[in-house]
């Protein structure tokens, strides 16, 4: 772990790269490991390792997304969230380094991180990781948008549009379903589904409607509200 933050934070000194070699096939095992303490150090952890070139060690990108995916719906919730998280971060920054120093990204895996974000949809989260659930679903429609097909859009977005709508508006945006937590509201919800809009384009024309339709609401309710006054 502490080897991943510093080479996120400072990269690879040459005086360093010689432990990488032996360091990122054991984490890589750790995806598999009996222990959910190490499963979600792979997952914290190897994130800030790939797509850099090491010497010895070829790009584990395709394999990290694999797993990382896979892990979102752990039995362990700890790793499920800390694997959500990771997920969100591939998905946002994360690519490969292929052959002769080509970039590979995301599109290539679509179906199959298609299947882990539904499927880990159906197991519990904590409101943290709940919005970053919704940033997983985001930045896969915002990296991969080429790939995804109607059917694949079908199974993401109408999850996030319902938790959306039933939404009461309210001064604060608090969001209903996890009103014990001041962290998680209406917002990042809106966020992410103004990203998905903004990439989605003819994937998102058929919800537009429902999405629209909504924030009308909002805004004529929120214009009940008087605004407070300043003076210069």
């Amino acid at each position: 772990m502490a080897l991943a933050a510093y080479t996120e934070g400072a990269g690879m000194p040459d005086a360093m790269r010689d432990c990488y070699p032996l360091v990122v096939p054991r984490v890589m095992d750790c995806y598999a490991d009996e222990r959910p303490l190490l499963r979600s150090i792979a997952c914290f952890a190897m994130p800030k390792l790939v797509g850099r070139r090491i010497r010895g060690v070829k790009d584990p990108w395709s394999r990290v997304l694999a797993c990382t995916g896979k892990a979102t719906r752990d039995a362990c919730a700890e790793v499920r969230s800390m694997a959500v998280r990771a997920l969100s971060t591939l998905l946002a920054y994360g690519s490969g380094s292929g052959a002769g120093g080509r970039s590979t990204g995301v599109s290539s895996h679509t179906p199959r991180l298609v299947d882990d974000l539904v499927r880990a949809r159906q197991c519990d989260m904590d409101p943290e990781t709940r919005c970053a659930y919704l940033e997983c679903v985001s930045h896969l429609v915002g990296r991969a948008a080429d790939s995804l097909t109607p059917a694949d859009m079908d199974r993401l977005l109408p999850p996030l549009i319902d938790l959306w709508t039933a939404q009461p508006w309210d001064r604060e945006g608090t969001c209903s379903s996890y009103p014990d937590n001041p962290r998680f509201t209406i917002v990042p919800i809106t966020m992410a589904l103004a990203n998905i809009a903004v990439y989605g384009k003819s994937l998102y024309a058929p919800y537009a409607e429902s999405i629209f339709s909504k924030a009308c609401a909002d805004i004529e309710g929120s214009s009940q509200f008087s605004l407070p006054r300043f003076s210069l």
